[in-house]
């Protein structure tokens, strides 16, 4: 796993952890100072999450023909090829962008549904930071993928991009899980 060492990184990511919804500031204080032991091992927040962290509220731009370039460079960790703009679904753009920013190699696809052959199918309790697939649209190869940052009541609160059309947390329905998927940390 990739630490971090750059004290200026250190306190963006800080900043960024100010903007989320209080609820979700404490299931991460209590992951990162008093852990949580899990067979033996201390868990703390994947580094992808932290990268994704750090993008929570960065919005699209809603004038026609404008695109955020905050957003845009989620595009060059896929496999486009030419300049994208903001209006298309950057979902799985933007997890790709986390995963190469904590130095974990993605699907490298901008489909939400590559995720689907990624890393391990979670079978028990998923973990913060896991990525979560998720069922969206009417046609075969619409989905939706973010990071898993908790549940409850059948609702799994997950942190993603183009999410509202912004880099967001947000609550998703069970059932519309399709799987959850974990990497190498």
């Amino acid at each position: 796993m990739k630490f971090l060492t750059n004290i200026k990184e250190f306190f963006r990511l800080y900043q960024s952890f100010s903007r989320l919804p209080n609820s979700v500031q404490l299931l991460i204080k209590q992951e990162t100072i008093f852990g949580t032991q899990t067979k033996g091992e201390l868990k703390s927040i994947p580094l992808p999450l932290l990268y994704a962290l750090t993008q929570v509220g960065l919005e699209e731009y809603t004038e026609p023909g404008m695109s955020n370039p905050e957003i845009e460079k989620y595009f060059n960790s896929v496999d486009l090829g030419t300049p994208v703009l903001d209006d298309i679904a950057w979902c799985a753009a933007f997890i790709n962008w986390c995963l190469d920013k904590g130095s974990i190699i993605g699907t490298g696809h901008a489909l939400a549904k590559s995720f689907l052959t990624w890393g391990e199918e979670v079978t028990g309790k998923p973990n913060l930071g896991d990525i979560v697939v998720l069922k969206r649209g009417t046609s075969e190869w619409q989905g939706h993928v973010a990071f898993y940052l908790d549940h409850s009541s059948g609702m799994y609160r997950l942190l993603g991009g183009n999410q509202l059309n912004r880099v967001g947390v947000n609550a998703y329905p069970k059932e519309q899980v399709i799987s959850i998927r974990r990497y190498q940390r």
